[in-house]
């Protein structure tokens, strides 16, 4: 538990360090709806195809954490880049949480 406590808190460090020194509420939705999407797929996945090696289940919950960030970004008709690094960082917690150490 620790090392995923260890990890999330890098990848907020990451994030901030990237230009976001003001980080707005907005660029907090993204990361967590996304932590969520990932785990949820992840979960997901695990349950219905269990032979599915972790390392697969992980680009496939990270996938879609990104295409539904990057469909919000379409739907705005303007595609924020740190939108994204948000919405990929957060897909990274999220499957954080769930990868065996």
């Amino acid at each position: 538990m620790k090392k995923k406590i260890s990890s999330c808190i890098i990848i907020f460090f990451l994030i901030n360090g990237i230009g976001f020194a003001d980080i707005g509420s907005d660029k907090y939705m993204h990361t967590s709806a996304c932590a969520a999407i990932s785990a949820t797929a992840d979960t997901a996945l695990a349950q219905i195809w269990p032979d599915l090696p972790q390392v697969y289940r992980i680009m496939a919950a990270v996938t879609a954490a990104m295409l539904v960030g990057l469909g919000k970004e379409l739907i705005d008709q303007k595609i924020d880049n740190q939108d994204l690094v948000a919405d990929f960082a957060g897909a990274l917690v999220g499957v954080s949480f769930k990868i065996e150490w």
